[in-house]
């Protein structure tokens, strides 16, 4: 019997996030879900706690989307810019390092910011 492969960890895509980083952490390892359409008009809070439940990590494009403290909400987060096409591959190189280098246990606690120049973590409040 074959064992089933170890993942990296949760990570919840909302729905803007460049589709490429969706098929970027399959192939890393993470069991994935994206916010679904019905859901995006929810206030932060309820979605935070919908998908976070407190072991779930959210890939996003804004700094400031459901970073509240919010009891079982998301353990942590990846943000990572809106670039040009010409910076792109520069982005896409700097989200496959956080994808392949951290699980949702380094992430948690942090706000991981991609850019395309490298990431950098900062400790959550």
């Amino acid at each position: 019997m074959r064992k089933k492969p170890k993942s990296r960890g949760l990570l919840t895509l909302e729905r803007t996030v460049y589709p490429l980083f969706h098929k970027l952490a399959v192939t890393s390892g993470w069991t994935t879900t994206r916010i679904s359409k019905s859901d995006i008009e929810l206030h932060d809070d309820t979605i935070a706690k919908k998908y976070g439940k407190g072991r779930s990590i959210l890939l996003t494009h804004d700094k400031t989307a459901y970073t509240q403290n919010v009891e079982g909400g998301f353990k942590g987060y990846i943000v990572c810019e809106t670039v040009d096409k010409k910076a792109f591959q520069l982005l896409e190189k700097s989200m496959q390092t956080v994808l392949t280098t951290d699980t949702g246990k380094t992430l948690a606690g942090y706000q991981t910011i991609v850019k395309e120049t490298g990431y950098e973590k900062e400790k959550l409040p």
